[in-house]
């Protein structure tokens, strides 16, 4: 979907994450034979590859605003926990956050989604909803996992737009970001130009997939909200 390489990945790691050094983060991409080419690739990973359904508990917490978040919490012990950011009108069922439930499970690690509102087909009580400058979620979800998970690592990862909504949060929140470590994959940067390169080309099926998806949530939250 993403034809640029904007910058190679760099690591950033609190010290007490030595471990994390391990990873090699220069090797060279090798693709399989038989998936050549970005858009083969995007569409075998999102529509065909077939992982197992998580073993997730459904919370859902009531908000200051009026409204309510509903996150899914996969928990198995001490270990480090993971917070998922999924992508645009993404939820459980997204291949991307299954992949790394699974991961996260292998290790015996812990992890939580946090279903942006109107996500999931769940409409939202008010008419505020997510978009790509929306990092107070966030930011209340940190807090909430800190509160009570207080001697667990907490990283969190973030797919494409949710890797935007990460990015922004590390940035407001400089050295006062009270996490151990974080990750993103395939984030829209620049989301003008990322825009504007889905209105050309092969890259027209992503944006009337996405431009449908929204529609519909869009559709249903404010017909289920009051006039």
């Amino acid at each position: 979907m993403f034809l640029t390489i904007y910058q190679f990945p760099k690591l950033f790691e609190r010290s007490s994450f030595d471990y994390l050094t391990s990873f090699m983060m220069n090797s060279v991409y090798q693709p399989c034979l038989w998936l050549p080419g970005p858009h083969a690739q995007t569409i075998w990973a999102s529509k065909f590859r077939r992982l197992p359904d998580p073993n997730l508990q459904e919370e859902q917490i009531e908000l200051d605003d009026g409204d309510f978040l509903n996150l899914f919490w996969a928990l198995k012990g001490e270990g480090p926990m993971v917070i998922i950011l999924h992508g645009l009108e993404g939820d459980t069922t997204s291949n991307n956050v299954k992949a790394m439930f699974s991961v996260i499970s292998i290790y015996g690690w812990n992890g939580v989604l946090l279903l942006n509102r109107n996500c999931g087909g769940i409409s939202n009580r008010i008419q505020r909803t997510y978009h790509a400058g929306e990092t107070s979620d966030l930011d209340w979800l940190v807090n909430l996992v800190k509160e009570r998970f207080p001697q667990n690592p907490v990283m969190i990862f973030g797919y494409s737009f949710g890797g935007n909504t990460l990015l922004k949060w590390l940035g407001e929140k400089e050295d006062q970001a009270e996490i151990d470590a974080a990750g993103v994959v395939s984030v829209p940067f620049d989301l003008s130009s990322c825009t504007n390169r889905m209105n050309r080309g092969f890259s027209k099926v992503y944006q009337s997939h996405f431009v449908k998806l929204l529609k519909n949530s869009s559709k249903r939250k404010f017909c289920d909200l009051p006039p």
